[in-house]
């Protein structure tokens, strides 16, 4: 630390006051005063921006959805937007959201659609879903904010959308024919006044089990074939000659897959007519 002469004496230069207009104060009072004044003015602006207000932003009205064929019709009426003092807003797009909840009980939403160029408030969308249960949905508008983009708004109120229980095919059968096992059943049918989406397919599964209808073991079910609306039956000519199957059948309806039909007795392949 440097030192100086003082009355003749050695003094520490530090100590040493220096006058400041009527007033002397020390040397390291007034380093600590401009030190001071660096620091408030590098925070300053990062401290008036995060102070700054952010504009009001409303929530999408009137959020409805309805069960279609093709998949869930969502409507609603479009958010206010007001311009007003330093911010410029325009509304650019919608974001759906899907609520779900994992085993471990944690919970949250999920998207199901999103876009920053599209503002019709008539969106259908076609998640992957679970018959015979009960889901929730909400709509979010997304801003455009001065030159920032893709600023989400507050969601919508919520609505529930059921899944219908499936109807399935019926009277599953299954036999030794000429070419192979053939296996017949009863197609579903649907009530005009069902809010089901309409049938598009008939899925044929099938099980390797033991005698008793046991699987065995590493076996699991396996898509034989993915069949038209009005099919009522299947050869299966891939059996393996003296294993029992069991087989089943899917209803499929757009999105929604049926529950599967299983036979309760399993049959067995002849070896006149096993594939090998």
């Amino acid at each position: 630390m440097s030192t100086i002469i003082v009355a003749g004496r050695v003094v520490n230069k530090m100590a040493v006051p220096v006058k400041m207009g009527n007033v002397c104060v020390p040397r390291w009072a007034k380093r600590f005063a401009i030190l001071g004044l660096l620091l408030l003015c590098l925070c300053l602006p990062q401290a008036i921006t995060q102070g700054a207000s952010q504009p009001d932003l409303s929530a999408p009205t009137g959020f409805t959805g309805t069960l279609k064929t093709s998949g869930i019709e969502f409507s609603w009426t479009a958010p206010t937007v007001e311009s007003s003092g330093e911010f410029e807003i325009e509304l650019v797009g919608y974001m759906i959201q899907r609520a779900y909840q994992l085993a471990d009980g944690s919970s949250g939403w999920t998207v199901d659609y999103e876009s920053s160029s599209d503002t019709a408030t008539t969106q259908t969308v076609s998640p992957t879903l679970a018959e015979d249960s009960d889901y929730n949905f909400r709509v979010i508008g997304i801003f455009r904010i001065n030159d920032s983009y893709n600023q989400r708004g507050p969601a919508s109120s919520t609505v529930t959308i059921s899944i219908p229980a499936a109807p399935s095919a019926s009277n599953l059968s299954a036999s030794a024919g000429d070419d192979g096992m053939d296996v017949s059943w009863t197609a579903p049918s649907l009530s005009w006044l069902s809010n089901l989406p309409s049938l598009s397919a008939i899925v044929v599964e099938r099980l390797e089990t033991d005698a008793d209808g046991v699987a065995v073991a590493g076996a699991s079910w396996t898509e034989l074939s993915t069949l038209g609306t009005g099919a009522t039956s299947y050869t299966d000519t891939t059996g393996s000659s003296g294993s029992y199957y069991l087989y089943g059948l899917r209803a499929v309806y757009d999105f929604v897959r049926g529950d599967r039909v299983e036979m309760s007795t399993p049959v067995a392949v002849p070896l006149a007519i096993a594939s090998d």
